[in-house]
Formats: C-alpha cells, sequence, structure tokens
C-alpha cells in the first residue's frame, strides 16, 4: 500500500480518537502518536481490542499481516473489514456483538476461533464449513441444537461447546466421524 502525505492526513481524520489511541499503543508511540505513524500500521501483527470503545472495524485494512485479533467484550457495528485478514490464525470473539460469522469464511488461515457467549444468538454458522485450516473452535454457551458447522473441519483438534443444548446423540455422532477431534461438552 503506497500512501502520500494527503492519503495519510485523510486517513488520520478518518480515524476514531480510539482507533488513534489503540494504534499508539500497539506501535509503541504514546503520546506522540501523528498522521505519519500511519505508514507503520502494517507492522501490526497482533491486536487486542478487548472492552474497546471501538464499533468500527475498517482500519483493520491497514494491518494486513495481523495474526492474531481479540475483539472480545466489543459493540461492533461493521464487521466486514475482518474479511480482509488473509494471514488471520486466531481471534477472539467472545462476549462480542455485532459479529458477522460469514465475513470470517474469506479467512484461510483462522486456526483458533473463539465466538462463545454471544450477546445475541450466532446465525449463519454454516460460514464456519469454509474454515479449513481451523484447529480449535470455542463455542460455548451459542445455544447450538447441532454440530454440523464442524463435521467436516479437515484440521479441527478441539472442540469446546460447554453449555449448549446438544443431545447425546449429535454428540456420539461427532465423536464418531471425528474420533481425533477432543471435545470438550
Amino acid at each position: 500500500m503506497i500512501l502520500n502525505s494527503t492519503h495519510l492526513s485523510q486517513i488520520w481524520n478518518d480515524l476514531d480518537p480510539c482507533w488513534k489511541k489503540i494504534l499508539a499503543e500497539h506501535l509503541e508511540l504514546g503520546d506522540y502518536f501523528e498522521a505519519a505513524d500511519i505508514i507503520y500500521a502494517p507492522t501490526i501483527t497482533e491486536l487486542d481490542l478487548y472492552k474497546t470503545e471501538v464499533i468500527d472495524l475498517w482500519p483493520l485494512r491497514l494491518m494486513p499481516g495481523l495474526k492474531k485479533l481479540d475483539i472480545s467484550h466489543t459493540q461492533i457495528q461493521k464487521p466486514a473489514a475482518i474479511a480482509g485478514l488473509k494471514q488471520l490464525e486466531e481471534l477472539e470473539a467472545n462476549f462480542c456483538s455485532g459479529l458477522d460469522l460469514r465475513v470470517l469464511a474469506a479467512l484461510p488461515a483462522l486456526q483458533v476461533l473463539d465466538i462463545s457467549y454471544p450477546q445475541q444468538p450466532h446465525v449463519h454458522l454454516a460460514a464456519l464449513e469454509r474454515l479449513t485450516s481451523l484447529k480449535e473452535v470455542y463455542c460455548n454457551c451459542c445455544d447450538l441444537q447441532h454440530l454440523k458447522p464442524f463435521m467436516k473441519l479437515p484440521q479441527l483438534e478441539k472442540l469446546c461447546v460447554q453449555f449448549n443444548p446438544l443431545s447425546r446423540e449429535e454428540l456420539c455422532r461427532f465423536r464418531r466421524l471425528n474420533p481425533h477431534v477432543e471435545v470438550l461438552f
């Protein structure tokens, strides 16, 4: 991404103060964060937005090399930028509001996913079937009725589905088809 000074200024002006603070902390710039420092955003590989007031994730487009993202305990309204994080390996999104699981289907490198304790029930769980790199999934207290989205994940090693109204039959069927997966229920 090539940025000229006009573009940097525009990005800077569009950034919410909350995002300016977050980026300054992650780039270890303290109170000296300014428009020109945006060029360092692509160097961020881990981002912790836990319990922040962030609602729009568009600044994630500035961090294409992000490998780990925590959006737990947030009130996200615009999660689409997550789809551009092609190198993302770990996403923590427990107690998260507004996460559309369909955006996750575009994440080929995702290995660890925590979508436990959603503020509203998850819809579009079928989108998780496309996450073939997943090794660990935490989906506690998600009102799961079945485990179909997780049945054919070839790399899956651990599935945590505690506090869900799953039947014994459903659990037994999953374990029969996926004997290599550790299931925590």
